[in-house]
């Protein structure tokens, strides 16, 4: 009877056990199940957040571009159409462009306006006393994921510069400078290899002369203040460390550069895309 006894003790004591060890393994399947459901909202809110920074920014530039830019031409599908029209209309600057109306509207900061043909990027060109103002702000001054498309500090406001040189963000959703990287992907310079900037005295075209990947203290990023000799070897140079095709060059000393310079994306944070273009009117 003892041995019976004892026997059924064991039992009783091996269940409670066992109950216990079961109820453990589900509090813990609780958490972790809670847990994964926090992670996956803060995720989905994080997911949400950043596509609505996105759409807000591209939403206030596209009504920007209805208040102050008009497009002269449509943008036609077929690339002979386009190469066709820009061949007979170069000499003009694709956009209406009401300076006044963006000046009084974005203040003295406004350099002109921006347009890449290819690519459809366009934008106004803000400049701050440094390159940190307008890296989350818009062209009106107010906070902004996408910031602005934006002249270096040290540059001529007025684009006399040897090399003046802009930044945009590399947004996910293609606005800002998120399709500079097309010349590379997509071979749109063979679309168009012309790139505008419209100012309050004069709309500069300019032909795209290199488009490479870049390190954040590469030669790209050169001003080159006053009369330096070296300015020539620097954009051959540039021709030929570009990862497309773009001709033949002679270049001379009294040549413009335009640099368009936007993070690569590629996980890098100094790896740079950059695309150059010299002024042919």
């Amino acid at each position: 009877v003892l041995f019976l006894e004892a026997g059924c003790h064991k039992e009783k004591k091996k269940e409670r056990k066992s109950k216990w060890m079961k109820r453990r393994r589900n509090v813990l399947l609780n958490f972790i199940l809670i847990l994964l459901l926090i992670i996956a909202a803060c995720t989905g809110y994080q997911i949400f957040d950043s596509h609505q920074k996105y759409q807000d920014g591209e939403n206030y530039y596209e009504k920007l571009k209805e208040d102050v830019a008009v497009v002269k031409h449509e943008v036609i599908n077929e690339k002979d159409e386009i190469v066709s029209y820009i061949k007979k209309n170069r000499q003009k600057a694709p956009l209406d462009l009401n300076f006044g109306g963006l000046k009084r509207r974005l203040g003295e900061n406004v350099r002109g306006w921006l347009y890449v043909e290819a690519v459809d990027i366009s934008y106004p060109i803000m400049q701050g006393n440094d390159n940190q103002y307008y890296l989350h702000r818009n062209a009106e001054g107010s906070y902004e994921y996408a910031g602005s498309v934006f002249l270096d500090s040290q540059n001529s406001p007025d684009f006399t510069d040897r090399n003046s040189i802009i930044f945009g963000h590399n947004m996910a959703d293609g606005s800002m400078f998120g399709k500079l990287k097309r010349f590379s992907l997509d071979g749109a310079i063979e679309t168009s290899p012309y790139i505008w900037v419209l100012t309050e005295k004069a709309d500069y075209c300019y032909q795209i002369i290199s488009a490479q990947t870049a390190t954040v203290s590469s030669e790209c990023y050169t001003l080159f203040p006053g009369n330096d000799n070296g300015f020539v070897d620097f954009l051959e140079r540039m021709s030929l460390n570009s990862g497309i095709a773009t001709g033949q060059w002679e270049f001379n000393n009294q040549d413009k550069l335009l640099t368009l310079s936007t993070c690569n994306g590629d996980g890098n944070e100094d790896s740079r895309y950059v695309v150059q273009a010299v002024r042919i009117q």
